[in-house]
């Protein structure tokens, strides 16, 4: 069982004295203590990770609460003894915040020491915490508040301790890191990578995924922050699955909302002479349109015996499951939402004439039959359709139809020269009609005899429709519901909206 955390909470300092060289020693963890979270670390729970960072000539970040972007300084020396891992570490003078920690340090505003590491051996324990007998230490920080309160720096001196230059080779190579010159840079897993690294080991095991010190608990939707390297991976797959995505603006938000900004009318112009008098003109109409995120989730479950086999790539299995998932409920919802806590689809947007470009209704026509073409000049309604779309929105524009729409589509002659309407893409290239790139949506009414419903639509969707999405997926693990099965509930939040309807046009196989 792995179980990655950062104490973020911090250990008091005990500084007697600051060096000009900004040298101190302490505590960064304490053995047998619960801390605020009751996790207890055991004697000998690092001994192996210092001797894997000499064996590899690396060391541990010295970082200033736990931010990876600020580094401060460098680990001299990291030991455990009877009472904790004591550490040696020195601030880097020459750092402007190495600078302003020193100085809080020396006047005593600094009292802790926080640890970043992830659990490889660990059990719980009765107080609702873990016992934890492994880790691997990743970083060691400067920090405003400590999770052990007993976690000090001692002291703070001029020169490295002399006790490191009196132990022995052997103890040197099993139980500290010094600070040679001909080591290595120091280096550490990045906060992405740690994050993934947990999450991976969160999904086996099911002992919690807790990080201290990062933001992956989300108390109001329950469960957990999916790590952004995860997050990224699942969207990209989605946007990938989404034909809807590909074609509309999208926005991320941190909120349940956002409030767009529509043109109602243009305010009116005019020309005039240098001298003459301007006339007052109509002001243009600025309308809000307020976009809300609904919850989309999947929940996708396997066994764990799966889930144990090292050889199984947990993280792709969830990827491409939820990714698929997902993607099919979102196009549907952009499509035909009804904006009951989910998007509002454009095809349920209000309709009007086919050339009423009035910033309120989506243009449509209407074929004369029911699910199907009609028998005389099929090809007209197609260019009827591209024809009423305005010059401006035709750069970017795209036909969207569903798969048996493409099949009698392809079907279509232009009567003149018998050659089909439909231009197939080679060697990879999207396919065109009459000019303009064909994208299939499985999720567009299906275009069936005797059945009505619009079918093929046309228009410029980066200008027509937005999509909302909030920052952010979580998840849930459950072991008990679907037992022998494991289930992962993972939820996400998308809205979604025309806001220009005179950029999309419609053709509705109606009577």
């Amino acid at each position: 069982m792995s179980h990655f955390k950062r104490s973020h909470a911090v250990q008091p300092l005990t500084l007697k004295s600051v060096s000009e060289e900004g040298i101190f020693t302490g505590y960064a963890s304490v053995f047998n203590e619960p801390d605020q979270d009751q996790d207890v670390i055991l004697p000998g729970a690092f001994s192996q990770s210092l001797q894997a960072y000499v064996h590899k000539q690396k060391r541990p970040k010295l970082l200033w609460q736990h931010d990876k972007e600020t580094p401060i300084g460098q680990w001299l020396s990291i030991e455990e003894d009877s009472h904790g891992l004591k550490v040696t570490g020195k601030l880097l003078l020459q750092v402007a915040k190495a600078r302003e920690v020193y100085a809080l340090l020396k006047e005593g505003e600094i009292d802790g020491l926080s640890i970043g590491f992830i659990s490889e051996k660990h059990q719980p324990n009765e107080a609702g915490g873990f016992t934890i007998e492994r880790v691997n230490l990743l970083e060691i920080s400067l920090v405003t508040f400590p999770a052990h309160q007993q976690a000090q720096i001692q002291t703070v001196k001029h020169q490295v301790l002399e006790t490191t230059n009196q132990l022995t080779d052997q103890q040197k190579e099993k139980k500290m890191i010094t600070n040679q010159t001909n080591e290595k840079p120091a280096t550490a897993l990045t906060n992405m990578e740690e994050k993934a690294h947990g999450f991976a080991n969160f999904m086996r095991s099911g002992q919690g995924w807790r990080q201290k010190g990062l933001t992956t608990t989300d108390e109001e939707h329950g469960g957990h922050l999916i790590p952004e390297i995860l997050h990224d991976r699942l969207l990209g797959n989605i946007e990938a699955l989404s034909p809807l995505r590909k074609l509309a603006r999208t926005m991320q938000i941190s909120t349940s909302a956002v409030d767009v900004l529509l043109t109602g009318s243009l305010a009116d112009a005019g020309w005039t002479a240098e001298e003459n008098d301007r006339a007052e003109t109509d002001a243009g109409e600025i309308k809000k349109l307020r976009i809300a995120v609904h919850e989309v989730y999947a929940k996708p479950r396997a066994t764990q015996k799966l889930l144990d086999d090292a050889k199984v790539d947990v993280e792709n299995w969830l990827v491409q499951c939820v990714a698929d998932r997902m993607a099919r409920m979102e196009t549907a919802a952009f499509v035909n939402g009804d904006g009951n806590n989910k998007p509002s689809g454009f095809l349920t947007h209000a309709r009007g004439e086919l050339n009423a470009n009035n910033g309120q209704e989506i243009g449509t026509l209407n074929s004369g039959v029911d699910g199907a073409f009609p028998e005389q000049k099929p090809a007209d309604l197609l260019i009827d359709v591209m024809q009423s779309l305005q010059t401006k929105y035709l750069q970017g524009a795209c036909w969207l139809m569903s798969r048996s729409a493409v099949a009698a589509v392809r079907k279509l002659k232009d009567p003149a020269t018998g050659h089909y309407l439909w231009q197939p893409g080679l060697g990879g290239a999207v396919s065109t009609l009459l000019g303009y790139p064909v994208e299939v949506c499985d999720e567009m009414p299906a275009l069936q005899g005797g059945q009505a419903g619009v079918a093929i639509a046309f228009g410029n969707f980066k200008e027509a429709y937005q999509i909302v999405d909030r920052s952010g997926m979580h998840i849930l693990r459950d072991p008990y519901s679907s037992k022998p099965h494991v289930e992962f509930y993972i939820t996400k939040r998308t809205g979604g909206a025309v806001v220009n309807p005179d950029a999309l046009k419609l053709l509705n196989f109606q009577a």
